[in-house]
């Protein structure tokens, strides 16, 4: 290869690189508009967008790309032998998986399709596997049996689905949180607490008094809500840590929801990002005493903000966000999270007698979140 001398040559080709350059760079002239519209004179240019475009973006949404990803979360729901299962999206619906940490195995939680099968039977209705009517369960008689409320009636499906059962006297509590050993059932009624005995069908108040915008272990705040009681029962079954929720003085958030033959209002407490006064969370421990009595034990600690560590919201299924009990349910720690974010504190509870103890504060100058998907549970873990 020769390399020209002549500063001429060299001056022609920096002008033909520099014309290269403009040339890719100006916009396609008339003609070449005209030659790839597929109309000819008049036509719609290739680049613009069509409905079908828009369709497809449209489904790569978060909400709409949701259905398309399978075993994609993972949300715990503890026993009281250290396992758990979780409802999972996969092909044509949902499944149960029921997992052993310590064994490292992870299963079905029941045979899907034979108690689709025998619901089927029980109710009259058609059940298919992976579209069966509940969204969680109860473990039964021992793990051979699973409690499940299908339209408000409470069901016993042993897990091979040989046979589902009626169990009437769990219409009671169809919105409850079950006790690690299975004989009690939390639930919330007139702004209180209270527990519904599953062998012997009684109902009986743990509080009484929770009033409107004051009650215990509400879920009432955000754009979901529901009857659910959030709470966290103790492994021996004998103390359930919750909260009252004071939202007395909060200004109110309106709706208009779609109704025949006019719209209906739909209100309630919601606080603004300008507000000063906002919903306020007051821990407490309720002892069962056994027999009738109950003991509430109003923790020694400031009232925390209706949050928790991975954003918004405290209640993540059934699983109370950022709570949680020593194995010997002698202690109790929770981390209260700030108004904007970004302070979290740990602090460990004395259930006897309430008093508290800050363990660890930490901040950070911009917005703190403890897990890395939406909404996910907290991945703290108290260790000692």
């Amino acid at each position: 290869m020769t390399r020209s001398s002549r500063p001429s040559d060299r001056r022609t080709c920096l002008v033909l690189a520099l014309a290269a350059v403009l040339s890719a760079l100006a916009p396609p002239s008339a003609a070449a508009q005209h030659a790839r519209s597929p109309g000819g004179e008049g036509g719609t240019a290739s680049h613009a967008l069509t409905a079908a475009d828009y369709q497809r973006a449209e489904g790569l949404l978060s909400q709409n790309l949701a259905t398309r990803l399978y075993r994609a979360d993972v949300t715990p729901n503890w026993g009281g032998d250290d396992r758990f299962w979780y409802r999972t999206r996969v092909p044509g619906g949902f499944e149960f998986i029921d997992v052993n940490p310590s064994r490292g195995t992870r299963a079905p939680a029941f045979d899907h399709a034979a108690v689709a099968a025998a619901l089927s039977r029980a109710t009259g209705g058609s059940h298919e596997a992976r579209r069966l009517p509940f969204t969680s369960f109860e473990w039964a008689e021992g793990r051979s049996a699973i409690d499940v409320v299908v339209q408000g009636t409470g069901w016993r499906c042993d897990v091979r689905g040989d046979n589902c059962s009626i169990r009437d006297r769990e219409r009671a509590a169809p919105s409850g949180v079950a006790s690690p050993d299975g004989r009690l059932v939390a639930f919330r009624r007139d702004h209180n607490l209270w527990v519904h005995d599953r062998d012997s069908g009684e109902e009986r108040a743990l509080t009484s008094d929770g009033v409107e915008r004051h009650g215990y272990a509400t879920d009432s705040q955000g754009w979901r809500q529901s009857d659910q009681p959030i709470l966290l029962w103790s492994p021996d079954s004998r103390m359930i840590a919750t909260f009252r929720l004071d939202e007395r003085e909060v200004g109110e958030m309106h709706l208009l929801r779609t109704a025949e033959p006019r719209p209906e209002l739909h209100s309630w407490p919601y606080a603004l990002p300008s507000d000063s006064i906002v919903p306020m969370v007051e821990r407490v421990v309720v002892h069962l005493d056994g027999g009738t009595g109950a003991r509430v034990v109003t923790l020694d600690t400031p009232a925390d903000h209706q949050r928790s560590s991975s954003c918004c919201g405290m209640a993540r299924g059934q699983v109370w966000a950022d709570v949680e009990w020593s194995e010997d349910a002698g202690t109790l720690a929770f981390v209260s999270v700030s108004r904007d974010y970004r302070t979290a504190t740990l602090r460990v509870a004395d259930p006897q007698g309430g008093a508290v103890r800050t363990v660890l504060s930490e901040s950070h100058p911009v917005f703190f979140e403890s897990h890395a998907g939406e909404r996910g549970l907290p991945n703290w873990r108290l260790l000692a």
